[in-house]
């Protein structure tokens, strides 16, 4: 019960996290507009609760880090 609490703090923590520097990322490979994304914190929980797993996350992490060439918001 404690590591599966702490392992939901942490969840928790970097799902905030994500919402505040990451929600105006635009769709990308994996980053949809309907579940996948960091525009509020359930959505970001499952998403982060999928890298977990293992699922696709070096993509969102070449969607999180594209600049302005791609017509991103900075």
């Amino acid at each position: 019960m404690n590591v599966f609490l702490l392992l939901m703090l942490i969840y928790f923590m970097f799902s905030v996290l994500g919402n505040f520097l990451f929600a105006s990322v635009v769709i990308g490979d994996v980053i949809d507009g309907d579940i996948k994304n960091f525009k509020n914190f359930m959505n970001s929980f499952l998403l982060l609760f999928a890298l977990s797993t293992g699922e696709d996350w070096n993509k969102v992490m070449f969607d999180c880090s594209r600049d302005k060439a791609w017509g991103c918001i900075e």
